[in-house]
Order: C-alpha cells, then structure tokens, then sequence
C-alpha cells in the first residue's frame, strides 16, 4: 500500500494537466483503454503523438514500480521486552499480520519498561521505533508528561475487560495481565503461611526469593504490593521485619526461578498463573499458589503507539491486532497470561489456580511522584545481598 501524499491516481491526473497544457488541445479524441482511465473531459486529447505516449508510459511504470518497492520495504519496529520473543507469542502472532499487511516487523528486546520507556525517551525528537509493546501501567502519567506516546482509542476497545482498563485517554492500552503471588514447592512446604503477618513469626526465614524491583519488572510489582499493603508510611517498617525470610535478592526473576527449581529455597515470588502451568506440564504437580488472605496485586502489560512514529496507520493496525482473537487466544498458553479480550475462553488448567478475591492497588498519581523516593528509601534501609 503507497502511503505517499499523492496518490497514483493523482500523479497521473498531474501528469495529463501538464501535458494538455502544453498540447492546448481544441478537439478530443478518447484515449485507448489499454491505458485504463476512465471517461473525463480533460481525458480527451487533440493528438496521440509518440512522445507523449513514450512520456506518459514511463511516468506511470514508474509509478507502479515505486509503489510496489513501497509496500514491500514497510517495517513496523516493535520495542519490547524479551518476553515476547522467548515464550514463543512472537512466533506465533507476528507472522500472520506481516502477511495481512504486506509488511515486515522487526522487534528490538530490552530487559524491562524502564529500559523501553528509557530508549523511547532518547528518541524522541527523531522515533525510530513504532510499537512499544509490554509497558507496565505505573508509566503511564510518565510518559505522557513527556510525550513519548500518542492517544489512540482502538475502534475494538470494547473487547477489553473493564477492570484492567485503567487509561480512558488509551495511551497505554492493557492487553495482558496477571495477579502476583508467592509460588512454593508442596513437596518441602506442606502449609504456606496464610497472610503477610505469618512470614515474621519466625519459622519462614531465608524461605524466599525475590527479583530487585529495581531491575526486575515482577519485582516492581511486589515492591508497590507492599505500598499498597501497608502504605507509603508503613511498607519500609514491614520490609525490615521481612527481610529475615528473603533468602537473596536476585538480579532477575528469571535468576529466582531457576534457584526455585534447583530447591534452593522453597518459594519465590511469581504469578499466580504459574500453578496453571505445572498442573499442566509437570507430573509431580508439586509446584502451587497461595495468595494472603490481605489481597494481591494486579500487573497490567500495555502497548502504545510511539508520538510521531514512522508508521502510524500500520502501528493503529497492529494495536487492533493485538487485541483480536486472534492475538489474544495465545496468550494464556504462552506468556501464561489471562487475555484481556473478554471473548476469550481460559484453556483447562487455569481452573486450578487460587480464587482472586481481593486486589489491592497504589494509585497511579502517587506511583508517579513518590516511586522513585520509596525506591531509593527502600535501597538505602534494606541490606539483603543483591
């Protein structure tokens, strides 16, 4: 698709104005139809002359051969983070729409939206990118404030359940979340502690990992569910009582789950969904989910279209894309995700995760004007190996 000012058609309609010009045609004589125009008046000439037609011939080969370089060099640049890539969603969603649209995508990963939201920043007086795809909700005030995304209501936002639709200006718009919970092996563990209170009595220390919240997007979430638990007042005196149950803090998630399946320690933190994986591809079955009786904390992933990105109209496409079924119903079995698109029905194992029954949140104003300040606050008081 030729996304240039002019059109063929107009091109075309340019180039016979200019050449009647300089005929001043008086009479009309139709052209041939093997030059496909339609009947116009102004399509009607006094003269076939061979140079007109040589001249004529060219400017419209070329135009076609402009056009179709065109609609095969179009690239939609995606930064996310290498979730997307890993877990098999970019596989299996990105083919089809390069092929509905005549176009390529390229994805460029990062670590976490902090290193996304950093790039885009960078960037944007010249955006190189189109699509920033898995960005955590707590950036939304950022990023508008620093106009790094554009506004863009997706004609099928009515797909999208309510409770994790949190920005009605869509800047950031959710297509994927997932509920935080401590994830333990049933074989070393037979009754997990029930609330946040459980932990501190004593028979839980060095039981636990987490990822750093400074570098870890599972662990920014379980950072702001503590904020959001015991307050902005409160959260630092509960993370000194708690650090007796941290084992380590690692650099990643990633880092955590795999000294989880070594049986280093006997829980980490995770999403819930993650009991919906094991019952699924693990026989033993050991691995489980509990939530505090005190709440848990809702992670959205979002996508926005970058301000002035070099693809608008196919950026709006992929975001329609993104939330169709047809993107959507590989979510849960990939990224271990729930879709947002409300069509959706949850495959088989996702009966056996524990029952959400109450959230707790941190409003987003806050987030935006004190997270930095709890962070560096929690980084000076908690001493835990990092």
């Amino acid at each position: 698709m030729d996304h240039r000012p002019n059109s063929k058609q107009n091109l075309l309609e340019n180039l016979l104005h200019f050449v009647l010009m300089i005929v001043k045609c008086k009479t009309h004589i139709i052209l041939p139809k093997m030059l496909g125009f339609h009947h116009r008046n102004y399509l009607y000439l006094y003269k076939m002359n061979r140079i007109f037609i040589i001249l004529f011939l060219f400017f419209y080969t070329f135009d076609i051969a402009y056009t179709k370089e065109n609609e095969h060099t179009r690239e939609l640049i995606i930064y996310t983070e290498y979730e997307f890539v890993k877990y098999g969603l970019s596989s299996k969603t990105i083919p089809l729409f390069e092929q509905e649209n005549n176009c390529d995508v390229k994805i460029i990963t990062y670590e976490n939206s902090d290193k996304i939201i950093f790039q885009a920043n960078k960037e944007r007086e010249n955006p190189h990118s189109d699509i920033l795809f898995g960005i955590d909700k707590r950036f939304l005030i950022k990023v508008k404030k620093d106009t790094i995304v554009q506004s863009y209501q997706p004609k099928n936002y009515r797909l999208i359940e309510q409770k994790v639709l949190f920005d009605t200006g869509f800047y950031l718009i959710p297509y994927c979340y997932n509920y935080l919970a401590f994830i333990y092996n049933s074989d070393m563990i037979s009754e997990p502690p029930e609330t946040f209170g459980m932990f501190l009595n004593g028979n839980w220390n060095k039981s636990l990992l987490i990822p750093n919240p400074n570098t870890s997007e599972i662990g920014s979430s379980f950072f702001l569910w503590t904020v959001a638990m015991f307050d902005k007042y409160g959260y630092l005196k509960f993370w000194k009582g708690f650090e007796k149950v941290i084992k380590e803090i690692t650099l990643s998630w990633d880092k955590s789950y795999c000294l989880f399946l070594e049986g280093k320690v006997p829980m980490i933190i995770g999403y819930v969904n993650l009991q919906a994986y094991y019952s699924m591809n693990d026989e033993s079955n050991c691995y489980k989910a509990f939530i505090p009786q005190e709440g848990t904390y809702c992670q959205i992933k979002n996508l926005c279209i970058t301000n002035n990105c070099p693809h608008p109209e196919l950026a709006k496409k992929f975001v329609e894309y993104v939330l169709s079924e047809e993107f959507q119903k590989y979510l849960p079995l990939t990224q271990w995700m729930f879709p947002v698109n409300k069509n959706i029905i949850l495959p088989e194992p996702y009966k056996n995760i524990p029952k959400i029954s109450k959230v707790v949140d941190v409003p987003l104003q806050e987030i935006d004007e004190n997270y930095d300040y709890w962070l560096r606050q929690w980084n000076k008081n908690i001493k835990i190996q990092k």
